[in-house]
């Protein structure tokens, strides 16, 4: 598999190579995220819906459309069309200019939206893009069932010879990382299903799938940043997926990377489907006779299964940091989790989330603070969450185990009826330069506290009144307007 262009290299190579123990979380993989992860902008598609031939008054007519196992479009029904959607809601945050979509079978496309034809021949479309009129709307509107559309690419402008998979720009803002958490190209805390053979690969329609990224891109990833990557296996895998899972990552996976591995995400929190099932188990394997207990019981015992078949298929521990998470403000989750059947004993570090901020949220004072009032509170939230890092830290070592963050940074959100009203003023607090001391003042009151590895939550993001997470609100983003981006990065190395 053909990674990067020579351009993308050269492109690379201008971002800083010095990296201290940082890592990050990455966006869903979604038509409507901030990150334009791929070159060919199909990988993030949203599709098929069902629609008609001769114009879009009607945008999902609910007609079912006839398709292969694979999602690709078989036939259309007299009169139908099929649209999928890629750049959407990006404000105009997504590469311009000329784009090629080819694809392979016989039929006829259409675009709309931000997307203009210029010239078009068999399984060949020169198309024009301006990112300001919004995302791009790909309708097939023939399609031979002989002979049908497949393998459909749309190609940014200056990658249209297929060499390159991952866009330069999203390889220098993930450059200064160390490690790269999955959990969400995974998607862990949905339902994926755990079977191998439902797993979504290179070739599939898409990579915006109920069952995550392919573990190919992920590896190739990786590989490419030379990153040690954060897997976490879905809540529901058998036996057999882990160990393929393994396999497939020990056949891939440069040998000088190191492999974190976790079973699922946030198993203790009850808002996740993973958290209902643990507690299902635990109840009925009679782990407790306290459903949370059991719950937690059940999480560090399958942990312990998964971390062993790992091993076994990499001859060991050496390679792998087998991760036991926990709640953060709760350090009884961690003693528990780490207690059951020895579970310390197979494992490598206790990961916690210690975000700051959140209390924020909940309060109704918050309404009437300005954004300089919302940072101080900030500021002292640190120091108050890191009294539990050190709680952790103490469980953490004297199990034998490094402690590390998951997840972290800021976690400013309105709650309930306040989720609106707050929505604007946090927002301006997460744009803030005093957010950059912040997030260089969080790392160093967690290193302080004990703790190690730090892997913020996330990459990218866009904001609104269900938070304002990202590092970076958009990947074009300058760095003179990314200030927890920089804060973070930028911290001095321990």
């Amino acid at each position: 598999m053909k990674i990067l262009a020579a351009a993308c290299l050269a492109t690379l190579a201008l971002w800083p190579t010095a990296r201290a123990e940082l890592g990050v979380n990455l966006d869903l993989m979604t038509d409507w995220s901030p990150a334009w992860t791929f070159v060919d902008g199909f990988k993030h598609a949203r599709t098929w819906i069902p629609q008609y031939a001769n114009g879009l008054e009607n945008w999902n007519t609910g007609k079912s459309l006839d398709l292969h196992s694979d999602g690709n479009l078989r036939s259309l029904a007299p009169g139908q069309a099929a649209a999928a959607l890629m750049f959407w809601d990006l404000d105009g945050h997504y590469p311009g200019g000329d784009y090629t979509c080819v694809f392979e079978g016989t039929g006829d496309l259409e675009f709309r939206g931000a997307a203009t034809v210029k010239t078009s021949s068999s399984g060949t479309y020169n198309v024009g893009v301006d990112p300001q009129k919004g995302g791009v709307i790909l309708r097939i509107l023939r399609t031979d069932p002989a002979d049908p559309i497949r393998n459909l690419r749309f190609f940014m402008p200056g990658f249209e010879d297929g060499e390159a998979i991952f866009h330069p720009a999203f390889l220098k803002i993930l450059k200064p990382f160390k490690v790269i958490r999955f959990m969400n190209w995974q998607r862990t805390n949905s339902q994926p299903s755990g079977e191998w053979s439902e797993r979504t690969k290179p070739g599939s329609l898409t990579q915006r799938s109920p069952q995550g990224v392919s573990l190919e891109y992920m590896v190739a990833l990786a590989n490419t940043l030379e990153a040690d990557p954060w897997f976490c296996m879905p809540h529901m895998a058998n036996d057999d997926y882990i160990r393929n899972f393994a396999q497939l990552t020990r056949k891939l996976l440069n040998p000088s990377r190191k492999i974190y591995v976790e079973y699922s995400n946030e198993v203790w929190n009850g808002i996740f489907p993973q958290a209902k099932y643990a507690r299902d188990c635990g109840q009925r394997l009679g782990l407790s006779s306290n459903p949370y207990e059991g719950q937690l019981r059940f999480y560090a015992q399958r942990s312990s299964d998964i971390f062993k078949i790992w091993e076994e298929v990499f001859g060991g521990p050496e390679r792998l940091v087998r991760v036991l998470a926990s709640q953060s403000e709760n350090p009884w989750t961690a003693r528990t989790v780490l207690e059951w059947q020895d579970a310390y004993r197979g494992a490598d570090a206790l990961a916690v989330a210690p975000y700051f901020g959140g209390r924020l949220g909940g309060s109704p004072e918050s309404l009437n603070m300005s954004v300089a009032q919302i940072l101080n509170v900030c500021r002292e939230d640190i120091i108050a969450r890191h009294t539990k890092t050190r709680e952790n830290a103490a469980l953490a070592k004297g199990s034998g185990l490094k402690l590390i963050a998951y997840e972290a940074g800021q976690h400013l959100v309105g709650l309930r009826e306040l989720q609106a009203p707050l929505a604007q003023v946090f927002m301006e607090a997460n744009e803030h330069a005093g957010m950059r001391e912040l997030y260089e003042f969080d790392q160093k009151e967690w290193r302080k506290a004990g703790g190690e590895l730090m892997v913020t939550y996330k990459l990218t993001g866009t904001y609104g009144s269900s938070g304002s997470f990202g590092l970076l609100r958009w990947q074009d983003q300058t760095m003179e307007t990314a200030p927890k981006y920089l804060g973070f990065i930028e911290s001095p190395p321990f």
